[in-house]
Parts: C-alpha cells; sequence; structure tokens
C-alpha cells in the first residue's frame, strides 16, 4: 500500500513540476491602461498561415503536433489545411479550415458530408470565439466520419489573461461534450494548451506563427524516439467509469507483465494479466461488475518498472 501511495504523490509532484515550467502562464491582472491598448487592436484567433506548428507535450511523454502545411481554393474560397497528429499512436487527422475575421469563426469545408445534408461542399463550424461566455454552440472541430459523425456541444468559459512566452494575451476555455477535451484558445496564437479527457494535459512546448518561431521545435522522429525506448503507463478511459473501463500500456520490450488492480486498503482486487507480452502497445478492459463504488487503483509492474494509476468507480 505504501508503495502505491508513493507512487501516486510522485506522478502528482511530476504533473506540478512540469506545470511550473510551461510557456503558458495564467495572470491576476495587468495595468489598466494595458488593457486600454489592447482592446483597440486587432487579434486573431486560431490563425491559419502555411508552415504554422503547435507542439505540445504531456508529463509521461505523449505529444501533439499541429501543423499547417499547405492552402487551396475551392469554390472561389481558400481553405488551409491543418494536420492534427498525436504521436506515438500514429493518429492523424486532417482539415480543410478558413477564419471568418467578420464573424470571429472558423469554418470546416464538410468533404466528409457530417451535416448529412448531402454537400460536400459546404460548410460546418468549428469554432464560434466571440459568443459570450457561458455560451454553448454545435461544434465539428473533432467530428470525424466514423460510423455516424460526432459533432459536439462546445461551451465557451469566461475569458483569462494568459502570458504566452511572455505575451499577454487573452485567452478563453472551450470545453467539448459529450466528453473529449478542453482547451485554451489564445488571441495570436490558437491553441496553447490541450486538456483531454481521462488523460494529462498536453502543454504548449513550441510554435510557429506566421514565420515567427516560438519555444523549441522538435523534429518528430526524436520524440518518438525518446518515447518508444521507455515503458509507460496510461491513465485509463473513462475514468470515473460504471462498469467498464480501459487500461493501456507500452513495453518497449518482450518483457514478463504483471498487471493487478487493488482497493483503497492495498488489497489485490483482480489479476488483469500476468504473462509474457511483445513490445509495443496493449491494452486490456478491465470490468467492475460486482464491486461497490469507490476509489481503486491498477499497478503494472515489468522488469524494474513500476506503475500504479487510479481508477474510480461510480455505480
Amino acid at each position: 500500500m505504501k508503495s502505491l501511495i508513493f507512487i501516486t504523490i510522485c506522478g502528482l509532484i511530476i504533473c506540478v513540476a512540469v506545470k511550473a515550467q510551461t510557456n503558458v502562464q495564467r495572470l491576476e491582472s495587468v495595468p489598466k491602461e494595458f488593457l486600454e491598448r489592447y482592446q483597440q487592436d486587432y487579434h486573431e484567433y486560431n490563425p491559419l498561415h502555411v508552415g504554422d506548428i503547435w507542439q505540445f507535450v504531456s508529463y509521461w511523454g505523449t505529444y501533439a503536433e499541429v501543423e499547417v502545411d499547405m492552402d487551396t481554393t475551392i469554390n472561389n474560397t481558400k481553405y488551409y489545411r491543418k494536420l492534427d497528429m498525436f504521436f506515438p499512436y500514429d493518429s492523424t487527422y486532417f482539415y480543410l479550415e478558413r477564419n471568418d475575421s467578420s464573424k470571429s469563426a472558423t469554418y470546416r469545408l464538410d468533404i466528409e458530408d457530417l451535416n448529412e445534408n448531402g454537400d460536400s461542399l459546404d460548410e460546418v463550424l468549428l469554432d464560434s470565439l466571440e459568443v459570450p461566455n457561458r455560451t454553448s454552440y454545435l461544434s465539428f472541430r473533432y467530428a470525424w466520419r466514423n460510423g455516424e459523425p460526432d459533432p459536439k456541444i462546445a461551451f465557451v468559459y469566461d475569458s483569462v489573461l494568459v502570458s504566452v512566452f511572455g505575451d499577454t494575451v487573452i485567452t478563453r476555455i472551450v470545453g467539448y461534450t459529450p466528453p473529449f477535451q478542453d482547451e485554451l484558445i489564445a488571441d495570436k496564437y490558437g491553441v496553447v494548451e490541450i486538456y483531454p479527457e481521462g488523460s494529462p494535459p498536453l502543454l504548449l512546448t513550441g510554435m510557429i506563427i506566421n514565420g515567427v518561431k516560438y519555444g523549441n521545435i522538435v523534429e518528430v522522429d526524436e520524440l518518438n524516439k525518446s518515447f518508444l525506448s521507455e515503458f509507460r503507463l496510461e491513465n485509463n478511459f473513462p475514468n470515473p467509469f460504471n462498469p467498464i473501463t480501459v487500461i493501456r500500456f507500452y513495453l518497449p520490450e518482450q518483457t514478463f507483465v504483471k498487471l493487478k488492480v487493488f482497493d483503497i486498503l492495498g488489497n489485490e482486487i483482480r489479476v488483469l494479466i500476468n504473462e509474457e507480452k511483445e513490445s509495443g502497445f496493449h491494452e486490456i478492459t478491465f470490468d467492475g461488475t460486482g464491486l461497490s463504488s469507490g476509489v481503486y487503483f491498477y499497478q503494472l509492474q515489468a522488469e524494474e518498472f513500476v506503475g500504479s494509476k487510479k481508477l474510480i468507480l461510480l455505480k
């Protein structure tokens, strides 16, 4: 039990340490004169220029990169292709987007007919960032044609003053539901923090906006090499859950693995894996049927690696 508590505390300390070093800092206040000047200037949400790049990393090594790699003209309208990549899972999505400054909104060319109106050359709404605080709207920002399309409700929270690489700007927090993720979207810079549901936050490490570089931009191969050399235990999803959740982990080499579930007192509840596994990503479903609501822990042992995460069962 002591080892479980120790591992959990260490994870929290690492998360806090990384957060303290982030390039995005919340500000309590700024001089009144600054706000007066700021409000007179034009600031672009979700910038779109060929060559724009955003890189994010979580405290246990996963990372994401968003890149605008080309533009194209369709129906006399210019669109920018935005690649949304999550590593090291090789998950890549692309969108053809445009910004409408007159409406402070971002649109996507609906080539998959996500709105199911039979027209693959119309548009669907991604962002509407000038809406009043605490307002929601239907967003296709994270909708894909995989069976039924999955548009989400986007809820816009209050504005927040933030320093991005030393530049003070206004940001809005947008939360996408059904549970998916929250994002911090900044004037001039676009999305600068990502909070995926059931996973640690992805924090901004570097970006290139309209040819100007901020922070560090790292080659994808270097990031993959670092990630794939270490054992990883991910947060289960969903969490809280009832009664099914998925646990995912990564092995850099073939090895013997033990994956167990414990209750809050440290008593062993289930043995999920007790065998040799090949290198790569693995996932297993945990069924909490028959267990009472509460906090549990799952622990992965592989060679010298020991990792633990918290499960919350709510019935």
